[in-house]
């Protein structure tokens, strides 16, 4: 039997520790976890030393191939708040795994109740609505024609949720104004 070197081991428990700590919260409420993330977890319930580390190395390694052929992915908080952000306005199934609406202090969460950008580009549609064009590549298109001071590259924007799942904007905390996503 060919023993692992000890940073290997180390490597094991340093990412089963993070994987472990990321999704505690994931734990508390009692969502599904994947089965191969789930054979990790029961390796720590092994008495025994060597046959402990064997099973962490088989279901590490599972886990690393099912990571290299995208049937896994992990993500960190960090890089869930940017999807949450990236996919703000567009119409998708209701799925939990990018969390909560609010924050654990009860507070709105940015790319959930609101996001906030900058403009990159804006311009007037055919019909005379403002289409904007967030630093994201988001595409929000004005759905009522009302006046307003024309918006322009750099201006600051905050889009947020209305109550009946629409979407307002105010850019640089001017008079908010209906908006859509388009992409």
């Amino acid at each position: 039997m060919k023993l692992m070197p000890r940073h290997t081991i180390r490597n094991t428990c340093i990412l089963t520790s993070a994987t472990i700590l990321a999704t505690g919260h994931a734990f508390a409420e009692k969502r599904p976890s994947a089965e191969r993330f789930q054979a990790i977890v029961a390796c720590q319930k092994i008495s025994e030393a060597q046959q402990r580390l064997q099973c962490f190395d088989a279901s590490v390694a599972q886990l690393e191939q099912a990571t290299a052929r995208d049937e896994i992915v992990v993500m960190d908080r960090a890089q869930i708040k940017e999807t949450r952000k990236s996919l703000f306005g567009l119409s998708l199934p209701s799925i939990s795994i990018f969390g909560s609406d609010r924050s654990e202090n009860g507070q709105e969460k940015e790319g959930v109740s609101f996001i906030d950008g900058k403009i990159a580009r804006a311009a007037p549609g055919p019909s005379g609505k403002w289409i904007f064009v967030l630093d994201d590549g988001a595409r929000w298109a004005q759905t009522e024609l009302t006046r307003m001071r024309s918006p322009k590259a750099g201006d600051s924007i905050r889009i947020r949720k209305t109550a009946l799942g629409g979407y307002m904007a105010n850019i640089n905390d001017r008079p908010a104004i209906r908006v859509k996503r388009e992409n």
